[in-house]
Order: structure tokens, then sequence, then C-alpha cells
């Protein structure tokens, strides 16, 4: 988004990363496997996407759009009923921090994904307001002529932010399936990636 691209398509990644963590972990008994291999798939899917809006010129809310309509019918194609993941990542509590009330519930009692998510919220954070690249991506996104003219690649940008976003997408359709549920089904994530969106653009 600060990069001057909207992720509409944030729920078919979701779809498509949970979808693949799932099964990857299933046919490689292999949790681990399964998550490397839904970061791929989100990297993969948000390259499209990059292709589409920067490279094609495609109006970025139907790039989306075709994103999810994809997702929607390879997961629905391609879903056989009745697998269970081998094992998930269980819960860490943290000793000490988990303990504290109604905090510790909330953000000290998860698993290896959750903490991860964290952890990258903190570095995109961090990243984006305080390091040149931060500024970088903002100026792309808010004056895209300006960042050329001082030298920045847009397009190239705009594909490695985009990426990034992909894998993030990744580690939350995997959280979803190796670590929160377990299982997968039909329409799994429910509009979680058009809720994420809202959330986004409220912040």
């Amino acid at each position: 988004e600060r990069t001057g691209i909207v992720n509409i398509g944030i729920e078919g990644t979701l779809l498509l990363t949970s979808f693949v963590a799932f099964y990857a972990a299933i046919a490689t008994k292999s949790i681990l496997i399964g998550f490397c291999i839904a970061m791929a798939t989100g990297v993969a899917m948000s390259l499209l996407l990059a292709l589409m809006s920067v490279t094609w010129k495609m109006d970025q809310i139907i790039a989306g759009t075709i994103l999810n309509i994809l997702a929607t019918g390879l997961t629905s194609f391609f879903y056989i009923q009745g697998n269970m993941l081998p094992n998930m990542f269980k819960q860490k509590p943290i000793p000490g921090l988990s303990n504290i009330p109604f905090f510790g519930d909330v953000l000290f009692k998860h698993g290896v994904l959750m903490y991860l998510g964290f952890v990258v919220i903190l570095t995109l954070y961090f990243a984006l307001f305080h390091t040149s690249w931060g500024l970088r991506s903002r100026a792309v996104g808010e004056h895209p002529s300006a960042a050329d003219t001082a030298g920045v690649s847009v397009s190239k940008l705009r594909y490695i932010n985009v990426a990034v976003a992909g894998a993030i997408g990744g580690l939350c359709g995997s959280y979803l399936v190796l670590e929160l549920v377990g299982s997968w089904n039909r329409g799994f994530t429910a509009g979680k990636g058009f809720t994420a969106l809202a959330l986004m653009i409220f912040g």
C-alpha cells in the first residue's frame, strides 16, 4: 500500500497459501516444509499481482480480483476431503510473561508462527519509517515521478515490496492452517484477507 499497490488479492493469497501449506505438510509429513512452500506460493502470487499492476498497467482492483477468483477456483478444484495434519506448531507460552492478566493470554501464549508475526510487524515498522528503503518505498507510493527523478527505480522497488508482502501473506496463511486450526476446507479463510485490508486502511 505504501509503495502504491493496493492488494485486493490478499484474500486469495491467504486462501491459496493456507491450502498449499496444508497439503504440502501432509505430502511431506513436515509442517516446516509446508510453511516454506506456502511462503514461496505467497511470493509467486504477489509477483503475479506486480506483473499485472506494474508491468501490464492493469487496474489494481481488477488484478486483485483475478487473484481471488484464481485462488478460489484452484483450491476448490484440488480440494480432497478428509485429510488431517500429522502435527501442528504447538503453543509455547513465554515463562513469566504468559501469566500477566489479559495481556499474557493475548500476546504470550502462542506458537512459533504467531511470535514470528509479531517480529515481522515490529521489523516492518522500523524499516518503513527509519531506513532509506522505507523512505524510498513511501516516496514511490506518494510521488513516483519525484522518486524516479531522484534515481529510484519505481518498478523494481514495487516488485520487491509486493514480493515481501506476498511472503507475509504466506506466513498468515500458514499460521491459520499449521498453527491455529490444523485442517482445511473450501472457503477456509472466510474473508480474513478482506478484514486485514480493512484494518490496514482503518489504521
